[in-house]
């Protein structure tokens, strides 16, 4: 539509607008030399992913448990218990772990993955499966979000210097935002489309 295209032009060039306004910046938001960090780089496009998937999922799991299995906002509500159940035992653990290790590299690859079948199993419920199931399958994308989440904030913070240590975290956070309202319009507009088409 004429506004989506307007938007995506506005977008682009306002992008264009903060790159040259962050390159003469005396003290620029986002200090562009630090996507010259690998790791910075690599964390901050998973973050990006991360909040994708943890937002889609709690906007529209409710969502599903009321329009589908007709249940109501609170019940709706706590059926998410699994997901943050497990996005917080597995984070606690895995800082644990690394604190005892002294390692984090595997975490948030294994995480990856087990969030991604996490979304693969939730992307196959329908009006039919139990309880039971969606809870194991939100729990195993819990677990698989806890494991990356917070990994992500503490391997920028090894990677940059102490001075840049606020603005590194900082903009992981902000990278987690975007993918958090980037999933929620994509995932929206998707179920929008497909709703106006089935819903016969």
């Amino acid at each position: 539509s004429p506004t989506i295209a307007t938007l995506a032009l506005v977008t682009v060039v306002s992008l264009v607008l903060f790159y040259r306004v962050e390159q003469r910046a005396p003290e620029p938001v986002l200090p562009l030399h630090l996507f010259r960090n690998s790791v910075f780089t690599t964390t901050s496009s998973v973050a990006l992913l991360v909040g994708f998937a943890l937002l889609g999922a709690i906007t529209f799991l409710p969502l599903f448990q009321q329009v589908v299995r007709g249940l109501g906002p609170t019940e709706s509500g706590l059926q998410l218990l699994p997901l943050m159940g497990g996005l917080i035992v597995s984070s606690v653990v895995c800082g644990q772990l690394i604190t005892h290790l002294g390692r984090y590299r595997l975490f948030p690859i294994a995480g990856t993955a087990i969030a991604g079948v996490g979304l693969a199993l939730l992307s196959t419920m329908g009006p039919h499966t139990s309880v039971f199931e969606m809870g194991v399958y939100m729990l195993i994308l819990g677990v698989g979000l806890g494991m990356v989440m917070q990994v992500l904030t503490l391997a920028v913070q090894n990677a940059v210097p102490y001075s840049e240590l606020g603005v590194a975290t900082a903009g992981n956070t902000l990278f987690r935002s975007i993918g958090g309202a980037l999933g929620t319009a994509l995932l929206g507009a998707i179920f929008a489309n497909r709703l106006a088409a089935n819903l016969v």
